[in-house]
């Protein structure tokens, strides 16, 4: 940006294209009952008309919105530590840490898959490509920002490559989470797999705005010092920890954080659906700024690669979810499964999207179990995604494919050990 003007017409902008996605999905229909958010639909919009030169935005403006999703999923990732309900992990530790488990197994599963297509197809490939499988599948649009920060951060000058082919996996991975997951559900009920249904309840949030103010303050406060940390490592060039990225620091520093003020006493202070609306926030943005500097020519060169990709992160997760829900968790399985297929393979949201089509209560004890075995996943999923980035490009491909294919079944052996063990409670 040449100047604050230019920066703030580059954010007015974005605010206009978001308003206009809401606009949509509210009037028409098909928008409207799809579950697809605002910022995708905008972010599209955006796209198209960029793209096709309808209107002409500087280049400039695409460049800041390539660089933006890096910054804003820091404050998201970092929302994901706090409120953490350690009480009730403990009440319920072998269905959480089970589910916690095979999350995580999926989701190296996904990795290796994704990697796996620099073996068939005969492309010139960047040493990451494949990664986005599981980024986009696992992690959804924002996270195709936590790839672009690592990059960056390396000084890998392929980083616009890979994000562009993360959203568009991202985008076909939440269409499928959506229409295929409606598909099981009918199917379930056809065939009587589905359990018993609970009524579904809902509940207003009532937001005062000096108590989001002061979680949002909150929130930064942490994030800022996870830069310092950053910067003091940094300068001290300290080995391994200067490579870290630094949402992985605001995660760790938000954990104890929440610690000190769950043995202050003062948790109460926390509002859960404020950090979720604070979080949705900054994801909406991150989302249409990666979708929106998004480049065609980029994901037309891979298409081969793109839907292979597609096609398999289908089949592995749905698959994969199912025997091991069936054979490890076993009550309620099919409700685990649908919503781990729906964050898998879109985003938490749309697994318990699911959830309500199954008409389960979103204070049900299957809700919250998903809810903290997702967060826990979440934490080793991004704190791993920085070492096998790094693992890419300097041990190679080969090496790090046996790394994460250790890695799964290890995730896989762990939660077949954990269903088999009589004292842990369930």
């Amino acid at each position: 940006m040449n100047n604050i003007l230019d920066l703030f017409y580059a954010i007015i902008l974005m605010c206009v294209f978001l308003f206009l996605g809401y606009l949509i999905k509210e009037k028409i229909k098909f928008f409207k009952y799809s579950y697809i958010n605002s910022s995708i639909i905008g972010g599209f919009l955006f796209l198209f008309i960029n793209s096709f030169a309808i209107i002409k935005i500087k280049q400039e403006y695409i460049e800041f919105y390539r660089f933006l999703p890096s910054v804003l999923i820091i404050p998201v990732l970092a929302c994901a530590a706090l409120g953490i309900k350690f009480n009730l992990a403990i009440k319920t530790s072998k269905n959480i840490l089970i589910l916690a488990l095979i999350i995580s197994a999926v989701s190296v599963l996904q990795f290796i898959a994704g990697l796996f297509s620099q073996y068939i197809f005969d492309y010139d490939f960047y040493k990451s490509f494949g990664l986005e499988l599981s980024i986009a599948y696992a992690g959804g649009h924002a996270s195709a920002g936590v790839l672009a920060s690592i990059l960056r951060q390396l000084n890998i000058n392929y980083y616009e490559q890979a994000q562009s082919v993360a959203i568009t996996l991202a985008t076909f991975g939440l269409l499928g989470a959506i229409v295929l997951g409606i598909l099981f559900i009918n199917i379930a009920k056809k065939y009587k797999i589905c359990f018993n249904d609970l009524e579904e309840k809902e509940e207003k949030l009532k937001i005062h705005l000096s108590t989001f103010i002061l979680h949002l303050i909150f929130i930064l406060f942490i994030c800022f010092i996870a830069y310092f940390v950053l910067k003091i490592i940094r300068f001290y060039d300290v080995f391994i920890l200067k490579n870290i990225s630094i949402w992985a620091y605001a995660m760790i520093i938000m954990l104890f954080a929440w610690l000190i003020i769950i043995k202050a006493k003062k948790a109460h202070l926390i509002n859960n659906q404020i950090k979720s609306k604070i979080s949705s926030i900054f994801s909406e943005f991150a989302i249409i700024c990666a979708i929106s500097s998004m480049e065609f020519k980029i994901v037309a060169y891979y298409w081969q690669a793109i839907l292979y990709m597609i096609i398999i992160g289908y089949i592995l997760t749905a698959s994969a979810l199912y025997f091991m829900c069936k054979y490890l968790i076993k009550e309620d399985y099919f409700a685990y499964m649908m919503a781990t297929f729906g964050c898998l393979c879109g985003v938490f949201l749309t697994g318990i999207l699911l959830l309500k089509l199954l008409k389960v209560d979103y204070k049900s004890q299957i809700t919250i179990n998903f809810s903290l075995a997702y967060t826990l996943s979440s934490i080793f999923y991004f704190a791993i995604l920085n070492y096998i980035v790094i693992s890419l490009i300097t041990n190679g491909l080969n090496q790090t494919m046996l790394f994460i294919s250790l890695l799964a079944f290890s995730f896989i052996f762990l939660a077949i050990i954990i269903a088999k063990l009589k004292f842990f409670k369930s």
